[in-house]
């Protein structure tokens, strides 16, 4: 059960930091909403706790806000 669990949150944090990594990269608006589409998730999950979400979500959007 708790290797199941585990390599499920780590599928999920994969991806997760897959479309912030894709965000930084190229930032446009759809890969801001998929970013944070994948970091709620993770949060909803209990993957990562919700201040790190805010902090993930804070960072990108501020890296949208400098591309502009």
């Amino acid at each position: 059960v708790a290797a199941k669990k585990s390599s499920n949150n780590n599928d999920i944090k994969s991806s997760m930091r897959t479309a912030i990594k894709k965000m930084e990269k190229e930032p446009t608006n759809e890969n801001l909403v998929a970013a944070v589409k994948k970091v709620d998730k993770a949060c909803k999950n209990g993957v990562i706790k919700k201040n790190t979400a805010d902090k993930y979500k804070s960072r990108l959007s501020k890296k949208l806000n400098e591309t502009k």
